[in-house]
């Protein structure tokens, strides 16, 4: 499952969206991905409803190139998949 699937799944099934987001992990994804900035995650997740992913894509790049945001990810994926 790449980026694109993922959204795509998160996308056509919000109760995925949910149960991901209220999860622990969901939870450190949202922290990690805000860097403390809340308010830029939320623009960034306005600009990718609206088309533009460019600056969400950056923050999910920066979480990707840790360890801990990587496996953290594929946790997600994990759960994703199921």
């Amino acid at each position: 499952m790449n980026e694109q699937d993922i959204v795509n799944k998160l996308k056509s099934d919000p109760r995925a969206l949910k149960s991901v987001m209220q999860s622990q992990d969901g939870q450190a994804l949202l922290n990690m991905l805000s860097g403390g900035n809340s308010a830029a995650l939320g623009q960034a997740a306005r600009q990718a409803a609206s088309g533009d992913t460019a600056a969400l894509s950056a923050m999910l790049s920066r979480v990707l190139s840790s360890p801990q945001g990587a496996e953290l990810v594929q946790r997600l994926e994990n759960k994703l998949q199921q």
